[in-house]
């Protein structure tokens, strides 16, 4: 039994379909081909996978389904990830647009998201936006052994071990500090002009910043570019979404390539649950 407010899936439904964004209901074990994953053994020796993220579940379908043309899905339903030794189960609304063919694809899921969780949540909702860019260039100066403990750093906004680091091993990671710093302290989309960012990074933001602040001017709009970094998938402009009312994360996504294949997608977080 589940318990939870189904105005909001109403509502996101609604908003969604507007769009030409089709529901997209699946069963939440899926066939698999080997035990990656939560995965089961049926009673003929079938293996199936338990759905732990909607974005690689919509990959699927539309690789068996319709490989060769655009798909545009709205979903509402559990995901199942274990903490410690109990399978917890998460309620989330989102959309998954594949391929992506523009930042427009990515500026239409954002608008859906931010337009329902500035409705869901008690707010008001920061939306800070990030782009996966920045670490990309940031490491063509870096030494390959060293890029994880890098990214971990940038990931923490840890200035001090950025400074022990670039002592240690001497090596210039100015540019390293800068982007935390301005992370921290210079968060305003008009500070963007002042960045040192690579030039289509520049515009991304500052596009999609326009863009939320024209749409939803109560919305608090802040760049972070430390954001998401250690989430392999994301390839692009990233979100998320905090409600201050609860002080917590609401909803997240982005652009992102998966197996070649690129695509934007959404994720609200609800608190529904199952007994």
């Amino acid at each position: 039994m589940s318990y939870l407010d189904f105005e909001k899936v109403v509502s996101f439904y609604s908003k969604a379909t507007k769009k030409g964004f089709s529901p997209f209901f699946v069963p939440a074990l899926e066939r698999t081909e080997g035990p990656t994953g939560n995965f089961f053994l049926d009673r003929k020796g079938n293996l199936f996978s338990i759905r732990e993220d909607f974005t690689k579940t919509v990959l699927n379908h539309r690789k068996r389904y319709s490989p060769d043309s655009q798909i545009k899905v709205w979903y509402a339903d559990f995901v199942y990830r274990y903490s410690g030794s109990d399978l917890v189960a998460e309620y989330q609304l989102g959309l998954e647009k594949v391929p992506r063919n523009s930042l427009d694809d990515s500026l239409e899921v954002l608008e859906i998201i931010v337009e329902s969780a500035s409705e869901f949540f008690e707010g008001p909702v920061i939306v800070e936006i990030g782009h996966t860019g920045v670490y990309e260039d940031l490491l063509k100066e870096i030494p390959k052994d060293l890029h994880e403990k890098v990214l971990n750093l940038i990931d923490t906004k840890n200035l001090a071990e950025i400074e022990f680091l670039s002592h240690m091993k001497k090596i210039d990671l100015s540019r390293v500090e800068k982007i935390i710093e301005d992370s921290i302290y210079r968060r305003s989309p008009e500070h963007l002009k002042t960045m040192d960012l690579p030039l289509s990074v520049r515009e991304d933001l500052l596009s999609a910043s326009s863009f939320l602040q024209e749409k939803f001017p109560t919305v608090s709009v802040e760049i972070d570019l430390t954001l998401a970094r250690t989430i392999e998938e994301y390839c692009g402009l990233i979100f998320t979404i905090y409600d201050t009312s609860s002080s917590r994360l609401v909803a997240a996504g982005g652009e992102y390539t998966v197996n070649g294949e690129k695509g934007v997608g959404g994720s609200i977080f609800l608190e529904g649950k199952t007994c």
